[in-house]
């Protein structure tokens, strides 16, 4: 799967954070969208590599998405 792809059938993200690199190590786009069908309050992250292709998917609870959207708000602030 890759990011266009994954917005295909998504939409926008909820939350986005840009890849950074960590010492020598790569850590890629990551990006998060509610999944809402009825009763399901759950966020599935896709991480990607350099060429935009998904190496991961983790589920979250809703309440969890929102806390990490809280934290890089923060952080983002921070640095202003």
């Amino acid at each position: 799967m890759t990011q266009p792809w994954v917005r295909a059938r998504f939409g926008l993200p909820m939350i986005y954070v840009d890849a950074k690199v960590v010492m020598t190590l790569y850590r890629g786009v990551k990006e998060f969208y509610p999944l809402l069908a009825p009763d399901q309050n759950i966020v599935a992250s896709f991480s990607y590599n350099k060429d935009f292709f998904v190496e991961s998917v983790t589920f979250y609870p809703l309440e969890r998405a929102k806390e990490i959207q809280v934290a890089l708000e923060k952080k983002r602030l921070g640095r202003k």
